[in-house]
């Protein structure tokens, strides 16, 4: 009995010590199976890397194709620059006084446009965001800020071409970049910072002898004006609106757009806007079709919208 116990154990045994050298082998196997992949796969990587890392040998087609591209190139930046160039005004050589007459006509003739503002789309005496020379005040620009001023004036009477071939009902107020009151300011604080930038550089190239190349500002390629409209008008006058200035050749590109609703359809139902003969509430059950529809988008109350853009002009491409 126990000779016999004595061979299972060993027939046990040597069957596990067969199983642990088959595991063993599989292991070992995708152990070197791996190993050839990842060789391979840093060889292909080494050869690859070395082309890309290579000189390009300069025979005569490469010579060509480079040429060739390089045209392709220009032609392609020229097409970008016409682009964008499209929305920038030409400048304007006004006087002051000429920019003041300008002005006072473009504000008469954007005031004419029907609304419903008593009839019109803006307020009486509504300045377009020049107030600072127009209405109470009579003061003149000064002459070094009449050619931008010129250029934010285009730039609202486009807007608001845009805005009224919408439909919208009333311009309730345009506030533009006002920049003559801090550009002194900011003057001021550039030379400070010059000053300042200047007194470290002398003193680093001082001390290293030398001095690094000055990295040029993306305001050296373009610049942006921000304007601010707050008008009324229904949501397919909100919507158009939208879509019109995106299809102008203004670089516009609205930073915030917001809207709420100046009514309740509902509540004006509800508390009786339909009056009959007799200036009575009407009874709902004994209004018309068109007194009880209220999923008609001509019939909803207009929405105040806000709307903040900035626009591009683009001076270095």
């Amino acid at each position: 009995m126990m000779k016999r116990n004595r061979i299972i154990v060993m027939i046990l045994g040597l069957v596990g010590v067969v199983a642990c050298l088959a595991l063993g082998w599989v292991l070992f196997s995708a152990s070197a199976e791996k190993k050839v992949a990842y060789d391979k796969r840093n060889h292909s990587f080494t050869a690859v890397k070395r082309i890309y890392d290579a000189d390009v040998f300069p025979d005569e087609e490469n010579i060509a194709r480079t040429k060739a591209n390089r045209v392709d190139l220009q032609g392609w930046l020229l097409n970008a620059s016409n682009q964008l160039h499209k929305g920038d005004f030409p400048q304007e050589s006004l006087t002051p006084t000429a920019f003041k007459q300008i002005l006072q006509a473009s504000v008469r003739k954007l005031s004419r446009q029907p609304g419903m503002n008593k009839g019109k789309v803006v307020a009486p005496k509504f300045n377009f965001g020049f107030e600072q020379y127009l209405g109470e005040s009579d003061s003149l620009p000064e002459s070094k800020n009449v050619t931008r001023l010129t250029v934010q004036l285009r730039i609202i009477e486009t807007i608001c071409k845009e805005l009224y071939d919408a439909k919208i009902d009333t311009l309730v107020s345009i506030q533009r970049e006002v920049f003559e009151n801090a550009e002194d300011d900011n003057r001021n604080s550039r030379k400070k910072k010059k000053s300042t930038r200047n007194k470290r550089n002398r003193s680093v190239k001082n001390k290293n002898n030398t001095s690094a190349p000055a990295l040029g500002s993306t305001t050296d390629y373009f610049k942006k004006q921000r304007f601010e409209f707050v008008y009324t008008a229904s949501a397919v006058a909100f919507a158009q609106a939208l879509n019109n200035l995106a299809s102008t050749d203004l670089f516009i590109v609205v930073t915030e757009s917001s809207f709420t609703k100046t009514g309740d359809q509902l509540l004006k139902l509800a508390t009786g806007s339909s009056k009959d003969d007799d200036d009575e509430k009407k009874d709902p059950a004994l209004m018309s079709p068109a007194e009880r529809m209220i999923t008609n988008p001509n019939l909803n109350p207009p929405v105040r919208v806000k709307l903040i853009v900035d626009v591009y002009s683009f001076k270095g491409v």
